[in-house]
């Protein structure tokens, strides 16, 4: 499939609040450029559009994840907006004609690729909230000078902290990253890797790893849930 679709745009002047969106036929948006990232030159204009979708959430202070789904092959539209009027262009990707596969297979390669790049995005925001969790009963137990709301308050942050330890590294230097065992970020990102190696349908072997995966996550998400529902609801009654 295309991995690059070059888009052509006129314009009547140079500069201007102009937007270029990537999206679906039914408006959905992908991706969404402007200012510094598009040329506004008046005349004819170029952009190359690498027919990514947008990366998974990332974890304030890990490494940016690689989850990028790449667009399936069939029709999209590109949406140039110029001071508020838009004028909408159909384009196509189309399949690599060496390669045998369907379009049916090239749906359910990039249907598994977007189940992963959400999934990732959910424990990245999962991850995100816990933390903010923590600084939360954490304040509140130390403002209640409250013993036994500290020990809860401690409990929940050891918790989270392994939520966060069971799905990403924790180590501060490369070195130690390199020797923690791979997490579960990381196993399913490596799925993806092998969705890109290959435009037809996903192997038997990525599915059932990322399988695998998905529901030890979720394993590891429901506990996670349960230590709100339980310990900080507990402590927040506390320190009322």
């Amino acid at each position: 499939m295309q991995k690059k679709k070059m888009i052509y745009y006129n314009l009547a002047n140079e500069g201007g609040d102009v937007t270029l969106s990537i999206q679906e036929t039914d408006g959905t948006e992908i991706m969404s450029f402007g200012e510094g990232q598009i040329s506004i030159n008046k005349g004819l204009n170029r952009f190359v559009w690498n027919t990514t979708y947008p990366n998974a959430k990332a974890i304030p202070g890990k490494p940016k994840p690689n989850v990028r789904p790449l667009a399936k092959p069939g029709k999209y539209n590109a949406v140039i907006t110029v001071n508020g009027e838009s004028s909408t262009q159909e384009f196509e990707l189309f399949m690599n004609p060496n390669e045998t596969f369907s379009q049916e297979e090239a749906d359910a390669r990039f249907a598994m690729w977007m189940e992963i790049r959400d999934k990732y995005s959910e424990v990245s925001e999962v991850i995100i909230q816990s933390r903010e969790v923590v600084a939360d009963v954490t304040a509140k137990a130390e403002a209640s000078g409250s013993k036994k709301a500290k020990k809860k308050a401690a409990k929940i942050e050891m918790a989270a902290m392994e939520l966060e330890s069971s799905m990403t590294a924790v180590g501060t230097t490369l070195v130690q990253i390199a020797n923690e065992r791979s997490k579960y970020l990381a196993k399913i990102q490596a799925v993806t890797e092998m969705l890109h190696t290959s435009e037809g349908a996903p192997t038997q072997g990525a599915i059932d790893a990322y399988a695998d995966y998905e529901k030890a996550i979720d394993a590891e998400l429901a506990k996670w849930k349960a230590v709100e529902a339980v310990e900080v609801k507990a402590l927040n009654e506390m320190t009322k």
